[in-house]
């Protein structure tokens, strides 16, 4: 039986990362499905007309596609979150390349001319820089250094202390 982290060591911020995981995913999900389903939605959804492809098929595979790939974002958003609040290490490194993955594509559809992506920016790149706080390495194990320099051996005398008094 996996036992849930205490909430009072998890930083506070984490569980509500976590809550917002689960929206956004939830949310991708619902997307995906309705741009799956929904030539017309799919279309309206991308600001495209009918005559933007060749047919009715090609509309339909393209927002499958779409589909897809919100779906995947929404499955791998809940599956992040329930190990954010597990306390996770795989969660940690899962949901810090999440928010770059997230990132990289917020940023080329604003290129692409779709503002509305500012807000996933902003909300990745929010997870993305308090994920990398020390709390948080912290809690999830991923200090890094902390852990190297005690791994090196035996500690040495510093110059200023004596090696041997008498």
């Amino acid at each position: 039986m996996a036992s849930v982290v205490s909430e009072s060591k998890r930083p506070s911020a984490v569980a509500r990362i976590a809550g917002l995981r689960v929206f956004a995913g939830v949310a991708a999900i619902g997307l995906a499905i309705y741009l799956a389903t929904s030539t017309s939605g799919y279309l309206a959804f991308m600001g495209e007309s009918i005559s933007d492809y060749g047919s009715q098929v090609e509309v339909a595979s393209a927002a499958e596609s779409v589909g897809l790939i919100f779906a995947i974002q929404g499955v791998a958003g809940v599956a992040v979150a329930i190990g954010l609040i597990a306390g996770k290490k795989w969660a940690w490194t899962a949901n810090v390349i999440l928010s770059i993955i997230l990132i990289a594509l917020a940023s080329s559809d604003i290129a692409l001319g779709a503002p509305r992506s500012a807000i996933g920016l902003v909300f990745n790149a929010f997870i993305l820089v308090y994920t990398l706080s020390k709390p948080v390495r912290s809690f999830f194990g991923r200090t890094g250094s902390s852990e190297a320099s005690n791994s090196s051996g035996p500690a040495t005398p510093s110059p200023s202390t004596p090696a041997n008094t008498l």
